[in-house]
């Protein structure tokens, strides 16, 4: 599903897909003063798995300890709709709050920076996800595997593929899940723009917090 474009095995990479004014999916506000603070908060509270992996990603050294990191991304359905809106499926429910633990190796961080070309191969991962279904009605929950492969050229993602494994979900959502995440299996519909996030976070991202970064 979606959660591929934020969190995935290299969520971190996207880490904030849906905030306001973000220009992976043209939203610059939600309308709603609730969320818009929550996915602020969210933003902040992934600021230091973002310095790590820049620092990695600048330092271009593999000396250094390899990443972990518990990342939590909300994305609201408009948000959900701009990443599916090249299938002929359309986001159902409302809002999606998603949590994953991410481990990222170094040594693969840096070589996607610094080899001609590179084939970066990540920890599989698993993505837990309430989302809601309006004022009365139970979350849904569900969670999924994936497993990316990310080719670089010269420092840039040219291919990815996000590699979805199975889905666990109440019957009705699997039903929608399902075809989205195997759809991208497919054809790479998710998997296209997850290359173009990797890239801007690793350029425009990584400048938000070039004075942090650590240098050993």
């Amino acid at each position: 599903m979606v959660v591929a474009v934020t969190m995935g095995s290299v969520a971190a990479l996207a880490e904030d897909a849906a905030k306001p004014a973000d220009t992976a999916t043209g939203i610059t506000s939600t309308g709603d003063k609730a969320l818009d603070e929550l996915l602020a908060k969210e933003k902040e509270g992934r600021k230091a798995c973002k310095i790590d992996i820049c620092s990695a990603l600048r330092s271009k050294t593999a000396a250094g300890p390899d990443i972990s990191c518990h990342v939590v991304q909300t994305l609201p359905k408009a948000a959900l709709n701009k990443m599916l809106a090249k299938s002929t499926i359309s986001w159902p429910w409302d809002t999606v709050h998603c949590q994953s633990d991410i481990a990222l190796k170094r040594a693969v961080l840096v070589s996607a920076m610094t080899q001609p070309k590179y084939e970066a191969v990540f920890n599989p991962t698993t993505v837990t996800c309430e989302i809601e279904r309006g004022a009365g009605a139970d979350k849904y929950v569900f969670k999924v595997s994936l497993a990316p492969k990310v080719t670089f050229e010269n420092g840039k993602a040219t291919v990815a593929q996000l590699q979805w494994g199975d889905v666990e979900a109440p019957l009705l959502a699997k039903g929608v899940l399902w075809p989205i995440t195997g759809i991208d299996n497919k054809t790479g519909m998710l998997s296209g723009q997850f290359s173009a996030m990797v890239n801007d976070f690793a350029d425009k991202k990584c400048d938000e917090v070039k004075d942090q970064l650590k240098t050993n």
